[in-house]
């Protein structure tokens, strides 16, 4: 799946952060799969305001990511909870679409 750098932060900022034990890990993969290398932070020109917000300097083309079945759910189970409490934002619509919501 191809995924900019914008909804790969908004998934690193999801993902739930208690689970049980396999969940935990499969999150553990998915932290590493979209997260950022040092390279692509230097690259992006990535930096973190005072404000916790994440800024870069150019976007480029998406990344593809390998999202497999189980991390599919996890991301998909995330954005219908934050759907069904009305906590979605303008942000998270292409990742609703991308996730089939």
């Amino acid at each position: 799946m191809k995924l900019s750098v914008k909804e790969r932060i908004l998934i690193l900022g999801i993902l739930p952060q208690e689970a049980n034990l396999l969940t935990l890990k499969i999150i553990r993969d998915m932290e590493n799969q979209v997260g950022f290398s040092e390279t692509e932070i230097k690259e992006l020109e990535m930096k973190v305001l005072e404000s916790g917000q994440i800024t870069w300097s150019h976007d480029p083309i998406a990344k593809e990511i390998e999202i497999n079945g189980a991390m599919n759910d996890i991301i998909k189970n995330v954005l219908k909870k934050k759907s069904d409490e009305c906590k979605l934002t303008k942000d998270h619509l292409s990742l609703c679409e991308k996730f089939e919501l």
